[in-house]
C-alpha cells in the first residue's frame, strides 16, 4: 500500500499570498513518508506525478532550509481551477520507478 501525505492548501501555496510562488509546503515528517529516499538537503529531486484523468505532471521536490516544498505546481492548480481551501494528497508510488499519484478535491459547490 503506497504512503500519501495530505494538505489542505493555504493562499500560500497557490500563489494567492503575493509574496511566494505557489509551492506546496510540506512538513518534514509528512514528507518522510512519501519521498524518504530525498529527504536530505541538496539538489532538487524531479518525479512525474499522475492524476486522477491520467495526465502525467512534471513536479520537484525539495527540502531547503525553508522545509520541504513540490513545486512547480501553478499549471496544475490552473488546470482545476484549484483555490485555498482545497486539498491536495500525493501519493508514493505502487512500485519501484512508478509514477506518484496527486487527487484534488475541491470545496462547495465546484466539488466534482
Amino acid at each position: 500500500m503506497p504512503n500519501f501525505v495530505k494538505r489542505t492548501l493555504t493562499k500560500t501555496d497557490v500563489g494567492k499570498s503575493q509574496t511566494h510562488r505557489a509551492a506546496i509546503r510540506l512538513k518534514e515528517k509528512e514528507a518522510i513518508r512519501v519521498f524518504p529516499k530525498h529527504l536530505g538537503k541538496g539538489e532538487p529531486y524531479e518525479f512525474a506525478c499522475e492524476d486522477h484523468a491520467g495526465r502525467l505532471w512534471q513536479f520537484k521536490y525539495t527540502n531547503k532550509a525553508s522545509g520541504p516544498r513540490i513545486r512547480p505546481i501553478e499549471d496544475y492548480l490552473n488546470c482545476y481551477s484549484i483555490r485555498p481551501g482545497d486539498t491536495i494528497t500525493i501519493f508514493s508510488p505502487e512500485s519501484e520507478g512508478g509514477p506518484y499519484r496527486i487527487i484534488c478535491s475541491v470545496q462547495g459547490d465546484r466539488a466534482r
